[in-house]
């Protein structure tokens, strides 16, 4: 692994999907998701969804014969943007359908609180990592450190 690690943020590929940069780290960001679901869950749990369209993606990447190379990442995803493409806000569906009708009632409480406060929310999920690292976590933590 390289020693320089790189923090790219993609942020609503819908908007900016003919970039020849944007369309290559999207398409990475999907295959890490594949591939770093599949050899944890098998095959029977997606880890794209719609809102990898217009969520953020914080990518940690590396140099890798001069181009960026996706090691892992996860997806941020505001409940504005849910709104906007006319979505459901996806933690709301989880806990609606796996959780407690209090947790869900929670959780409404606080969307409407923040709605009325003028705060944003946002849903953190599907962290992966591509499984060639995970295998070497001792290299990859210490790359981080430094």
């Amino acid at each position: 692994m390289a020693n320089q690690l790189t923090l790219v943020i993609l942020e609503n590929f819908y908007q900016c999907c003919e970039d020849p940069l944007a369309k290559d780290l999207f398409g990475q960001m999907a295959a890490l998701k594949c591939l770093g679901y599949s050899n944890i869950y098998g095959d029977g749990v997606l880890a794209f969804d719609k809102d990898d369209l217009f969520g953020t993606h914080l990518l940690v990447c590396d140099k890798h014969q001069g181009n960026l190379r996706v090691l892992s990442g996860y997806k941020s995803v505001n409940y504005s943007s849910c709104k906007k493409f006319g979505f459901n806000f996806a933690i709301k569906n989880m806990i609606a359908a796996n959780g407690s009708s209090q947790c869900l009632e929670e959780l409404e409480s606080v969307i409407t609180k923040c709605e009325k406060e003028g705060h944003e929310i946002s849903y953190d999920t599907t962290w992966t990592i591509l499984p060639h690292v995970r295998n070497q976590p001792s290299s990859f933590k210490k790359t981080l450190k430094e």
